[in-house]
């Protein structure tokens, strides 16, 4: 892929082999991408991802989904002179 895909490059050397290094990258959509064979083959996120999501303390943010619980309009509500008044004593204070 193009190099202006991403937006930062970590080198991870392997947990079981020290002369294998991996290349874990940060898209510019967010996502985590690894060299190895747990990324490459599986598309899951890895211990080296992990490790430079740790290290960097960097979370992973999901929207949360908005729920419309009811459509009927709110009821105005009058306010008495009484309370009026009490609510400019308030604001006084």
């Amino acid at each position: 892929m193009d190099n202006d895909y991403y937006i930062r490059k970590w080198e991870v050397p392997s947990f079981t082999n020290p002369d294998k290094i991996y290349t874990v990258s940060l898209t510019k959509n967010g996502e985590y991408q690894c060299s190895c064979p747990q990324w490459i083959f599986r598309r899951k996120e890895c211990k080296h991802i992990k490790m430079i999501r740790e290290r960097e303390n960097i979370e992973i943010i999901k929207p949360k989904p908005i729920i419309i619980v009811n459509k009927t309009p709110i009821p105005k509500f009058s306010v008495s002179t009484e309370d009026q008044r009490l609510l400019s004593l308030l604001d006084e204070l």
